[in-house]
């Protein structure tokens, strides 16, 4: 039996808080003990070999979400060739990165991790698609199980290789050993399912790369403009810079399991409701995009107001400056908590093609700022040109959606949260000379308050909401 979205949703959230958290405990680690340079040095391994990875994957794992979502009875034959065309696509990736970053300036260390995380990431690649199985059926709870092992497994070894003096090449093996691990274990249960085996059915694969290209070009587009900035800094400004960028990147990371979690849930069933309920699908976006928003505003407003206490009390002193580049970036947030939910809309209403020259267009934007904010402004131009980006991408893409007769009022939808927010922001300047622990949850708690007061929390609307997306 399929539960309900709200359950997926659970499961998503719970997963992605305690996996973030146990990734955050690893690169707070990182900073302390091998410094900014070592903090910029670990940033560059992942961006760089994010640039890659899109490649191995050419939009296979979200079209085979969708199309599964909409017919299980295709799993075991879209699994079989979809498996065979990651396998391929892997390999050639896999060793492509390892050449590519031969050609970089950075150090030895640097290049011998870069080599073992494209490993790694080949194996995280056939992870992945099976664990579309389970997105694609609905079944979150052992993706919930699976992705927190895996961050368990690798923040636990990484650990260990800090602690032992291993450095970077210690902590890419860690992630090494998890993937391969979870890889396993998914194996196991994927065939609780569906069986295993590789298929070659040929015209099947052409076809559905065909299909898959618009979904590849829009996560390429998007590696770009997430990941570029990272590589540009350490080449044009140094590891130090990176690390200060970065330190500040990733505290918003750490956030983006909101949007992740409840899109991820959420996604399966805007994909049948395009076939079977199209009004539903209209009150199923307009509601998360409500809930999406009246999380994310209170996050903009409050990351902004108390950005230097958080990463002196995070980071320490060695990261000084780092918080102006958090207060840039979280509205950069705050956009993507709307349109990647926006985003995946056009996805599911076969629109695919939209957000693919949305981000395109995304891409080139941030090429071209980065080129001209870096080597003006170093990593704060790095934060102002990720900003542009994302609103670019947002405000594009409401328009689209609207003009595909998904519109709301968003004067509507904006100003019960606003409401609640200033009357937090007011919370915060009271509390100022108390210490974190003691504003974060007032703030929190005075905010919640408010909104359920003047009803921006209605139970009639959960119920409303709950009736669409109770799938069963």
């Amino acid at each position: 039996m399929r539960v309900s979205v709200f359950e997926n949703i659970g499961f998503l959230f719970v997963s992605d808080i305690i996996s973030r958290l146990l990734s955050f405990a690893l690169f707070l680690a990182i900073a302390h003990t091998l410094g900014k340079s070592g903090l910029g040095d670990y940033s560059f391994i992942f961006a760089f070999i994010g640039l890659f990875v899109v490649f191995n994957d050419l939009g296979i794992q979200v079209l085979f979400v969708r199309d599964v979502a909409k017919d299980l009875k295709q799993t075991a034959h879209i699994l079989s060739n979809a498996l065979t065309m990651k396998l391929f696509l892997g390999i050639v990736v896999a060793v492509i990165t390892a050449a590519a970053v031969n050609f970089s300036s950075v150090s030895g260390e640097v290049i011998l991790s870069v080599y073992v995380v494209a490993f790694a990431t080949f194996i995280f690649s056939i992870k992945t698609i099976l664990m579309a199985v389970f997105y694609a059926h609905e079944r979150m709870l052992f993706v919930s199980i699976a992705k927190v092992l895996e961050m368990f497994l690798a923040v636990v070894l990484g650990l260990a290789a800090v602690i032992a003096g291993y450095g970077l090449l210690g902590i890419a093996f860690a992630f090494l050993a998890a993937y391969s691990i979870t890889l396993v274990v998914t194996l196991a249960a994927v065939r609780n399912i569906v069986p295993l085996q590789l298929g070659f059915d040929f015209a099947f694969q052409k076809q559905f790369l065909r299909d898959s290209m618009p979904f590849w070009f829009s996560s390429l587009f998007v590696a770009i403009y997430f990941r570029i900035d990272t590589v540009m800094l350490t080449f044009m400004q140094g590891s130090a810079a990176t690390g200060l960028y970065n330190a500040s990147y990733r505290l918003l990371d750490a956030l983006y399991f909101i949007p992740s979690a409840i899109i991820g849930a959420v996604f399966p069933a805007m994909s049948r409701l395009y076939v079977s309920g199209m009004a539903n699908l209209r009150v199923l976006y307009r509601k998360v995009f409500y809930y999406l928003f009246a999380l994310a505003l209170p996050m903009g407003v409050g990351v902004t107001l108390l950005a230097e206490r958080l990463t002196f009390f995070i980071f320490g002193a060695e990261f000084s400056g780092s918080h102006v580049a958090l207060q840039i970036l979280i509205w950069a947030l705050v956009a993507i908590f709307l349109s990647s939910l926006t985003g995946f809309l056009m996805n599911a209403i076969n629109k695919q093609l939209t957000f693919t020259l949305i981000t395109a267009a995304a891409a080139f934007i941030n090429v071209a700022l980065n080129l001209v904010f870096i080597p003006l402004w170093s990593f704060i131009g790095a934060a102002f040109t990720t900003v542009i980006t994302e609103f670019f991408v947002l405000i594009a893409l409401l328009y689209f959606a609207r003009a595909n007769d998904y519109s709301f009022s968003l004067f509507k939808t904006a100003v019960k949260p606003l409401l609640a927010t200033a009357v937090m922001a007011a919370v915060i300047f009271l509390l100022l000379q108390f210490h974190l622990l003691v504003i974060i949850p007032a703030a929190a708690l005075s905010y919640f308050v408010v909104l359920l007061l003047i009803k921006g929390i209605e139970p009639e609307e959960l119920q409303l909401a709950k009736g669409y997306l109770h799938l069963r």
